[in-house]
């Protein structure tokens, strides 16, 4: 007979359970299939994207994006090559992905998608879905469910479903409703921005040469409107692939948290990204 004191004695013991689950214990219990434990990411070595769920918070507005006020969001982010980005998912939106995955009788061609993060785990149950113990908990399900999909499906641009949940910012709420991050070129690694070329006080010379004019057509930072002066040692002017010149402190802002896009002819600036349609 499970008496009040054996009870709330049960109860205390799942909770230090899930408390050393929660602080990375390696002690093994009877929940730890449940909880689990990250993928590494040599599980996503088949796929050319790299996902991570790194944090979560709670809306305290309502909007038409992200739903109503005291909604959870995750925040993801998403790389693929030089590009990377981040895009907020509510748990709902991720339950609804495995829904459509499911619905294209993958088996037939030899995908095995993995369960669908639960709704409702012991976690939830002794602290209620809005703890943020819980929520860290669900962050790491949704990780792992994430890494397994895209090593089952690595041509994530051939998937709708999983190409939308992935590159677009905010998931479409009607037909034709297409908002792609970046617009399609998504910002890049701050990395890659770094190794941009340099511009030299002889690329400049011959680059004004060449034009008709005798002018360059690339005088000034199209961002800052200063002017670009290659001979001056203190400034730090990188060329782009298409060949347009800028500051690197104006430049680097735009392809890393914007677009991976030239501010004067709208080209690729790194061309190790990215581009989507």
């Amino acid at each position: 007979e499970l008496t009040a004191p054996k009870f709330f004695l049960a109860m205390a013991r799942c909770r230090r359970c899930f408390q050393a689950l929660e602080d990375g214990s390696s002690s093994a219990t009877e929940l730890s299939n449940e909880c689990g434990r990250d993928r590494d990411d040599n599980d996503q070595a088949s796929s050319p994207f790299r996902i991570s769920v790194d944090t979560f918070r709670t809306t305290t507005a309502t909007t038409r994006a992200t739903g109503p006020a005291g909604t959870v969001l995750f925040k993801l982010t998403v790389r693929k090559e030089d590009a990377v980005w981040q895009v907020d998912r509510r748990f709902s939106q991720v339950r609804t992905l495995h829904a459509s995955l499911s619905e294209l009788h993958l088996a037939s061609f030899g995908v095995t998608l993995p369960p669908a993060p639960p709704k409702v785990t012991l976690c939830s149950a002794l602290w209620g879905h809005k703890d943020p113990r819980f929520l860290n908990l669900r962050k790491r399900h949704i990780q792992e469910y994430l890494r397994a999909v895209i090593v089952q499906i690595p041509e994530v641009e051939a998937c709708e479903p999983l190409f939308q949940f992935l590159c677009y910012q905010y998931l479409p709420r009607w037909p034709n409703d297409r908002v792609l991050v970046g617009g399609g070129a998504p910002p890049v690694d701050p990395k890659a921005v770094a190794r941009l070329p340099k511009a030299s006080p002889s690329d400049k010379k011959a680059s004004v040469e060449a034009s008709d004019s005798g002018k360059n057509d690339n005088d000034i930072c199209l961002v800052c409107l200063d002017p670009l002066d290659a001979e001056d040692a203190g400034s730090d002017i990188r060329v782009l692939t298409c060949g347009h010149e800028f500051h690197y402190r104006c430049i680097e802002p735009w392809l890393t948290k914007q677009r991976n896009l030239c501010c004067h002819c709208l080209g690729p600036g790194v061309p190790s990204a990215p581009q989507f349609k």
